[in-house]
């Protein structure tokens, strides 16, 4: 056929744009399609899908922002989708559900503010929660009660004012109780009288609340909470979508 600006054809088709066609179809915005669909915006298709903002599809699916799929569904915001779910907001859900706000699920549970649920319950606040219950204002509960004003409880009563409670007390100005009464103006109570006004049962409180309790509580629900589903979330998920959309791209 006779070629078209300045080049020839190769094959059956007539060149456009500059570039010849390879293969039987006609190339778009000069360059050439390879396998027989057309190529769209720079660079040319290989396998047998349609094309989209500059890259190929792999596997079969369209391509959409400048990825490809991975599996089944349909890439959506720059990243691939792993095991057949749909991406949403860059990043991909495994287990079964849809992702939100850039994180994906683990093991099948929706997945809200950024991060994701561990064991079955939506988290809220940009952490996810342990055992059962919803987490409140960026912490997670542990032992199955909500945490309240940013931290969790231990042992079934809910926590207040930035530490959380041991046993199963009531809790107030942001300290709790020790042996059975309510705390007043910020201190504890030791046995059966009201703490107060920096006495000595503020020492005993302190020391077995903030040193152990607070200490505990932190321990058990950031560093190993916190470390672990970061862990398979960031390792594992964005590992395999990332490495997976690097390998095929």
């Amino acid at each position: 056929m006779l070629g078209r600006d300045g080049y020839c054809t190769v094959g059956c088709m007539s060149g456009r744009d500059v570039y010849c066609t390879v293969g039987g179809m006609s190339g778009r915005n000069g360059y050439c399609t390879v396998g027989g669909m057309s190529g769209r915006d720079c660079t040319c298709t290989v396998g047998c899908m349609s094309w989209c903002d500059g890259y190929c599809t792999v596997g079969g699916m369209w391509i959409r922002d400048g990825y490809c799929t991975v599996g089944d569904m349909s890439g959506r915001d720059g990243y691939c989708t792993v095991g057949g779910i749909w991406v949403c907001d860059g990043y991909c859900t495994v287990g079964g559900m849809s992702g939100r706000d850039g994180y994906c699920t683990v093991g099948g549970i929706w997945v809200c503010d950024g991060y994701c649920t561990v064991v079955g319950m939506s988290g809220r606040d940009g952490y996810c929660t342990v055992g059962g219950m919803s987490g409140r204002n960026g912490y997670s509960t542990v032992g199955g009660m909500s945490g309240r004003n940013g931290y969790c409880t231990v042992g079934g009563m809910s926590g207040r004012d930035c530490t959380c409670i041991v046993g199963c007390m009531s809790w107030c100005d942001g300290y709790c109780t020790v042996g059975g009464l309510l705390g007043r103006d910020g201190y504890c109570t030791v046995g059966d009288m009201s703490g107060r006004d920096g006495t000595k049962p503020w020492d005993v409180c302190q020391t077995v609340m903030v040193t152990v309790q607070w200490e505990v509580c932190r321990t058990v629900m950031f560093n190993v909470q916190w470390e672990v589903y970061q862990t398979v979330m960031d390792t594992v998920h964005w590992e395999v979508c990332r490495s997976r959309k690097l390998q095929t791209v």
